[in-house]
């Protein structure tokens, strides 16, 4: 997953002056382990400096910025998340993949070849003749079916380890898993609308479907589900997220580009990227380059990303939040928020504005804690010693007015973000099962939050995921203007499962309408 930035200096600047409720100062970040000189943060007290050539480590305490650069690349000042700094641009690194980097993917249905009949259609012959006529027949049909089974490929035999692109269809068709991971995403562009929703099928293969749209149909035509055949496979019901990004590597115009992020089977996060135009997108999916980075997770750790973020929790169960920097890839910060085992995570905007969003604190995360009670947290890394006026306003408001919501561990949630008319401010609902129905708290004024049981969310599989469309942004560019978090749209729809089928509604107002199951073999 390439996340765009360009120039950013990236100091967090914790707040320890200051004690908001339900938010945690972060602790400056400290390096834990080095692949070459790649440096990776977590919550361990030394820099671990890996010299290639020379085959031994450098232990350096990061007491002061000389010593975190010291230990870095030379002639490099390292540099850290979250000042602000970020201008918007997405710089797509190959890291020497270029054709050689696709990604399988198939199409869902089998294309065989079909069955040919010979009639009989001369009558009286002698019973010798028909039994002739007959056994002919019944050789072709079934060497025809020979013939086509063997050249059917299957869609869950290639190598996990194969990087190269193919258009062969694959094998029979298997619907959603039970409870699949969701990932989400979509965006508006001019009057081209998009939306992706990934998943896992009952064989456990990655798949994914796209819709599309012009104008202002709220009707999406969906393709056929195709599958994605990764380096690495999923686990069982692992983490899946997707988010969207503009990116700026080859083309003379950039191009919007999908990430796809899932936990493989050895718990280490895996990633896909799509860059949706231009002379990238004959590659589809291609391997991330956050695949060459040793980000292991807790067991059973859930997925959420919203461009630039994604989070996870790490292997000692704190929240991570990670991003895309384009000097020192894939940086986790810890923020110091521990969700309890098997908790989902979501994270939202809460501005309209990319710069806001990605460099002013203007963004939220939602969690379980150990008690089972769903935790919402804006401005989750204290990103200024002073907050923004407006930014205080909202940490204020959702610390005083956020519902208590207290689940069995595990339970099902996400939350997503609109504009609220053309100021900067944001709707956000969240959205989280309780027995067998799907309940919503929203906030969509300055009073506070409030709850409701939406009719056309009820009945919904029990421990099914749900997904929810975070329209994307982006700041301009050569090609694009500035994109601001969009109104409620015809993209504003959420999915889930409902008698195993998938269920996709659509948000108008505070109610959900247009329900209709999404067509998945």
């Amino acid at each position: 997953m390439e996340w765009p930035v360009k120039n950013r200096h990236l100091p967090i600047s914790p707040n320890y002056g200051q004690s908001d409720a339900g938010l945690h100062p972060v602790p400056e970040p400290t390096l834990e382990v080095v692949a070459g000189d790649r440096v990776v943060y977590d919550e361990g007290k030394e820099v671990v400096v890996s010299s290639p050539g020379a085959g031994e480590s450098t232990i350096v305490s990061p007491s002061s910025p000389s010593d975190l650069t010291s230990a870095t690349t030379p002639g490099k000042t390292h540099i850290k998340p979250f000042d602000g700094h970020y201008d918007g641009q997405h710089h797509y690194h190959h890291h020497g993949m270029e054709d050689d980097g696709k990604i399988v993917v198939t199409n869902s249905n089998n294309d065989k070849q079909p069955w040919y009949r010979k009639p009989v259609f001369l009558a009286g012959l002698i019973v010798l003749a028909v039994v002739i006529i007959l056994a002919a027949v019944l050789g072709g049909v079934f060497g025809s079916r020979s013939r086509n089974n063997s050249s059917s490929p299957d869609s869950s035999s290639g190598s996990t380890t194969t990087t190269t692109a193919s258009a062969a269809p694959s094998s029979t068709p298997t619907s959603i898993a039970a409870n699949s991971p969701m990932g989400v995403s979509g965006w508006k562009n001019g009057d081209d609308n998009n939306l992706y929703v990934a998943y896992q099928a009952a064989d456990n293969s990655l798949r994914y479907s796209k819709a599309t749209a012009s104008g202002s149909q709220t009707d999406f035509t969906w393709g056929e589900p195709k599958t994605l055949k990764p380096e690495s496979t999923l686990g069982k019901n692992a983490g899946l997220t997707m988010s969207v990004s503009v990116d700026q590597s080859n083309d003379a115009n950039s191009q919007i580009q999908l990430s796809l992020l899932y936990i493989n089977s050895t718990s280490y996060i895996n990633g896909l990227t799509y860059v949706t135009g231009g002379q990238a997108e004959a590659k589809g999916f291609t391997t991330s380059d956050i695949n060459q980075q040793p980000f292991k997770v807790a067991e059973n750790s859930t997925l959420s990303a919203y461009w630039p973020f994604m989070l996870y929790q790490n292997t000692s169960g704190v929240v991570h939040a990670l991003w895309y920097e384009s000097e020192t890839p894939y940086v986790p910060y810890s923020l110091s928020a521990t969700a309890a085992s098997k908790s989902n995570l979501a994270v939202v905007p809460v501005s309209r504005n990319v710069t806001k969003i990605s460099g002013k604190g203007f963004w939220a995360i939602f969690y379980q804690n150990q008690s089972g009670k769903i935790m919402a947290s804006p401005d989750p890394a204290f990103w200024d010693e002073k907050r923004a006026d407006d930014l205080v306003t909202i940490v204020s408001t959702w610390n005083s007015t956020f519902p208590d919501i207290t689940l069995p561990i595990g339970s099902s949630f996400t939350a997503f973000s609109l504009a609220r008319g053309d100021n900067d401010k944001v709707n956000t609902f969240l959205l989280y099962q309780d027995g067998s129905d799907i309940k919503q708290a929203w906030i969509n004024n300055d009073n506070g939050w409030q709850i409701s049981s939406p009719k056309l969310l009820q009945g919904a599989d029990r421990g099914t995921h749900i997904g929810c469309v975070t329209p994307a942004v982006w700041k301009s560019d050569r090609t694009f203007s500035e994109k601001l978090l969009a109104e409620e749209s015809d993209i504003s729809k959420c999915y889930f499962q409902k008698g195993g089928k998938l269920i996709e509604v659509r948000l108008e107002g505070k109610d959900w309408v247009d329900s209709k199951e999404i067509s998945i073999p």
